[in-house]
């Protein structure tokens, strides 16, 4: 058969099912659910297939009446007896913001809120069948009808991930998709504080990470020996290399992040993020830390 590109496909269900040409990364789905984290970031470049295995996490996680098993029995998730332990049995909430682009705070906000408002509205089954609380029920309902406060929309994930935990009970998988766009906006357009504040309220870090090392105090301790493989990596003067962590710090400081993860699989992913934020700068002149 001969080879067919999947150009310009972001769902895994329709590559699978077109039989478009995949390569087979579905090993890392095994891979995470070994894994005791309960919050990972995938800081990969454009064009890495960064959404597309998202998607393929949303379909073998997400619990639904199709069986879906046709979209995975030859990948190598599928070799796992651990990982298919999970196939389909999760309620998910995916949510991506690739789409929202604004001059102003005030019409980015009007368009996460429709975004949350349609997340919502695909779990409206759920929402009205659980059992809750007049209060959390007024709430519940002005998201569902694109009214809710900013305040309000902040918390929505929380919210949601509780009622989806007790319909089900099962633990609930959030999968956040190009979060940073509107970030970038504010970036560009004067609204950076007002776009990290929200984000940083409604991934707001849970309590049981309140011990683990800050980033900022693991990015100064490996500082040296990054800048340097980072250099190697790029072609690039350590002192350029320098000024861009030195932007990140301040970032990591000002929102107070901890690691997530093993300091060893820190370190990898901060290379990588490093690098690209590299390659950035001297391909474009102009630095951007989406933190």
């Amino acid at each position: 058969m001969p080879f067919k590109p999947a150009l310009g496909i972001s769902d895994f269900r329709k590559l699978r099912e077109e039989g478009a040409g995949y390569v087979d990364k579905t090993d890392f789905i095994a891979q995470l659910l070994d894994e005791s984290t309960q919050v990972v970031l995938f800081p990969r470049p454009r064009r890495f297939g960064k959404t597309i295995n998202l998607s393929a996490l949303r379909y073998f996680l997400e619990k639904r009446p199709e069986d879906l098993s046709h979209l995975f029995h030859d990948l190598a998730v599928w070799q796992h007896p651990g990982a298919r332990a999970h196939f389909q049995r999760h309620p998910v909430v995916f949510l991506s913001f690739k789409d929202i682009r604004a001059d102003t705070w005030e019409s980015a906000f009007r368009a996460i809120r429709l975004a949350l408002q349609d997340l919502f509205l695909e779990h409206r089954e759920a929402i009205t069948s659980a059992a809750i609380a007049p209060e959390e029920a007024s709430e519940l309902h002005k998201l569902l009808a694109g009214e809710a406060t900013e305040e309000e929309c902040q918390v929505s994930l929380k919210r949601l991930s509780s009622v989806l935990f007790r319909v089900h009970g099962e633990q609930v998988a959030i999968l956040v998709d190009e979060y940073d766009t509107p970030i970038q906006s504010g970036f560009l357009c004067g609204f950076y504080d007002d776009a990290v504040r929200f984000f940083r309220n409604l991934f707001s870090a849970a309590p049981e990470y309140a011990k683990r090392p800050a980033a900022a105090q693991f990015i100064r301790r490996i500082r040296k020996e990054v800048r340097t493989t980072v250099a190697s990596f790029t072609d690039s003067y350590q002192y350029t290399i320098d000024q861009l962590i030195e932007q990140i710090l301040v970032r990591c400081r000002e929102q107070s992040l901890r690691l997530t993860d093993t300091e060893a699989a820190a370190k990898i992913d901060f290379i990588v993020f490093l690098t690209v934020q590299t390659m950035n700068y001297l391909h474009s002149g102009r630095h951007r830390v989406a933190l």
